[in-house]
């Protein structure tokens, strides 16, 4: 995995996150969780047993960049994810605010 696009739509406050992160500012036990949870054949899965869970649920769109520089894009819905998979997920969307929060500092 090199890089990943998130994007975080719906809930009670119809949120929308959405940002990148390249894989090398990630530490080296969150990228090989990612690389283990959002990898193609388990996002595919996922995003083939979606369904509008409720009208409330989070959707998430996942775009995955491999070192070869293959690219792969999925939406989910929170009911189809694994919980591995949304604990990731999270992690990933925390460190892209965070990093945006840094960069309106300097």
């Amino acid at each position: 995995m090199k890089k990943l696009y998130l994007r975080q739509t719906g809930g009670f406050g119809g949120l929308d996150i959405a940002g990148s992160i390249d894989a090398i500012d990630l530490t080296d036990d969150l990228r090989q969780r990612a690389t283990e949870v959002l990898a193609r054949e388990k996002l595919a899965e996922a995003a083939v047993s979606s369904d509008a869970g409720h009208p409330d649920s989070l959707q998430y769109e996942i775009s995955v960049w491999s070192d070869g520089g293959a690219h792969a894009s999925f939406t989910i819905d929170e009911s189809a994810a694994t919980p591995e998979q949304l604990e990731v997920v999270d992690e990933l969307l925390g460190r892209i605010l965070s990093t945006r929060k840094g960069a309106g500092n300097g």
